[in-house]
């Protein structure tokens, strides 16, 4: 080895200790990337808080979610919004809970701010007025030819509501059926049958709502006393309005009871003429209701006609027969109806003293006669030949029925134990047999009523029952269920006026007319009543007077019939 390369071997051994020297010199003294103790880079540090929300503005009752980003020193960032700390400048506008979710309270603005450590961030949100979010219109009825005002009712944003109808915009299908007003809401009935209606506000459009429209109704009353008959239409909420083709029509003697044909096109009117032989009226119905006598205008009926009905193309008549010094049982008469509306004697029977109401079975088959003066009840077949006396139901002594329905289902009887110098105040109740019309009285024999009950209104849904005692010049409601038992509802009676004698459901089921006979003795002397009280139906069967509880008759209106057009 020459002396050369052994220096150059040792050159480089020194330069390379110096060099390693050096690099770790320069560590020492902190050059180069920040490391921990433990050798590892620091951790980031939060240098701002970004706080955004999808609206910047939203109406009163509505809310928003807000997000709070922070951004750290090493440049990454990180969503912050379950872990700051909220908060609202102005709770009164805009509330914020724990997660961010902001809720508008009032119009205004509010600035929200989120907080983690010292550092924040901020937004702000404004509110507006509350917004529409939906409308609402009721289901309805309206009678053919007359109005009902609907009602459209606006939900909006913050959770109130308003009467928006004068402002949204109205639309009827088919308007074949109804028309509706497009900025008042009055829909009119056109034709029968059912019409979808909607209300429109501010791009919001309501579920079409049904409205249902009804045959026109015309009601009829008889007046005992004046020998006439009323003639009404039945208007907007079931109010009675005289006609004004024909307020009212002369009858003969003493008018009672009234049917009308299964066709709508005539009515038949009893002239009671007490102890007498009498007649039965015979009118046409006009399409506006009014009322024209046929020819011949009336047909010799027995003495003291007094209950009438309809079935089918018969006419039955209950005659009273004599009640006063001798007497004689009435009868039960059969007319057939001729294609004019013409009654022809078709069949009779005996029926008791005081035969009183007529009542024939859903079969028509069965019929039933109330006897007031012998508190019996008449059980009569029908077949081809006419009517048959059958059998007869004897009644506890001095009931004095008055009247007898039955219930749709033909299973049960109803008897209104009217009384006489003793007040009734009761209801009798029966099962009935349904091949031979055989009354069996019920588990629950009779129902307390308030005194002289005179009458029995069945709805046409056949679960309610309304009872006029004459005696206490109230009506009383009863609910009618499955047992066929009836049962007071929970306000079980309502004023009415003198001497209610008479009560009828319309055929839509929502009203409810009373004829106040007024007098004394059970409606025989004078002072005599000259009003019909009017009634509302609930769901419920609850009754409730219409803003006009009354409409002016004739004196002693004694007997009322509503029917529809055809």
């Amino acid at each position: 080895m020459n002396r050369f390369s052994t220096v150059s071997t040792f050159s480089r051994s020194i330069v390379s200790v110096l060099a390693f020297g050096l690099v770790g010199l320069i560590s020492g003294c902190g050059g180069g990337t920040d490391v921990s103790a433990n050798g590892a880079p620091p951790a980031a540090t939060l240098s701002s808080i970004a706080v955004t929300s999808a609206a910047a503005s939203i109406a009163k009752g509505a809310t928003t979610q807000f997000t709070a980003t922070g951004t750290y020193s090493d440049g990454t960032t990180q969503n912050l919004s379950g872990s700051a700390t909220w908060a609202s400048s102005a709770t009164g506008v805009a509330t914020i809970s724990a997660t961010g979710l902001a809720t508008a309270v009032a119009a205004g603005t509010a600035t929200i701010t989120a907080t983690s450590g010292s550092i924040s961030g901020t937004a702000t949100l404004t509110v507006t007025a509350p917004t529409l979010t939906s409308i609402a219109v009721a289901n309805a009825s309206v009678i053919n030819g007359s109005t009902a005002q609907l009602v459209a009712t606006g939900t909006y944003s913050d959770g109130s509501t308003a009467n928006i109808t004068t402002t949204a915009s109205w639309t009827s299908t088919p308007t074949t059926i109804a028309t509706v007003g497009a900025t008042t809401g009055i829909a009119t009935g056109v034709a029968v049958g059912t019409a979808s209606i909607t209300a429109a506000l501010s791009g919001i459009t309501s579920p079409a709502a049904t409205l249902t429209v009804s045959a026109a109704e015309y009601a009829y009353v008889s007046n005992l006393f004046d020998n006439t008959i009323s003639v009404y239409t039945v208007g907007a909420g079931g109010a009675l309005v005289a006609n004004a083709n024909g307020p009212t029509v002369a009858a003969v003697s003493e008018p009672y009871g009234l049917a009308v044909d299964s066709s709508h096109h005539y009515l038949y009117a009893v002239n009671y003429h007490a102890d007498s032989a009498s007649t039965i009226s015979q009118y046409a119905i006009g399409t506006d209701g009014t009322l024209s006598p046929l020819t011949p205008a009336t047909v010799p009926a027995g003495i003291g006609p007094s209950g009438i009905t309809v079935y089918g193309s018969y006419l039955y008549v209950a005659n009273y027969g004599v009640g006063t010094g001798t007497t004689s049982p009435g009868t039960l008469v059969q007319y057939s109806i001729g294609a004019g509306g013409q009654l022809t004697l078709a069949s009779s029977a005996p029926a008791g003293v005081g035969a009183s109401v007529v009542t024939i079975n859903a079969l028509g088959t069965i019929a039933y006669v109330t006897n007031y003066l012998d508190s019996t009840i008449s059980i009569y077949t029908i077949g081809a030949t006419g009517v048959t006396a059958a059998s007869t139901v004897a009644l506890p002594a001095a009931t004095y029925p008055a009247d007898l329905i039955l219930d749709p289902s033909g299973q049960f009887a109803y008897v209104a134990d009217l009384g006489h110098t003793t007040a009734g105040t009761t209801i009798s109740q029966f099962s009935v047999t349904a091949a031979t019309g055989a009354l069996t009285p019920s588990s629950t024999a009779t129902v307390a009523t308030g005194s002289n009950p005179r009458w029995l209104a069945l709805n046409p849904s056949g679960n309610y029952v309304y009872v006029p005692n004459a005696g206490s010049n109230t009506v009383q409601q009863f609910s009618l269920g499955s047992t066929g038992l009836l049962a007071p509802v929970s306000t079980a009676t309502l004023a009415a006026g003198s001497n209610p004698a008479f009560a009828v459901v319309d055929p839509s089921g929502q009203y409810l007319y009373v004829a106040d006979r007024g007098g004394g003795d059970l409606g025989l002397t004078a002072p005599f009543g000259n009003t019909v009280s009017q009634f509302a139906i609930a769901d419920t069967g609850a009754l409730t007077p219409l803003s006009t509880p009354t409409v002016a008759s004739g004196n002693e209106p004694a007997f009322i019939l509503v029917t529809t057009a055809y």
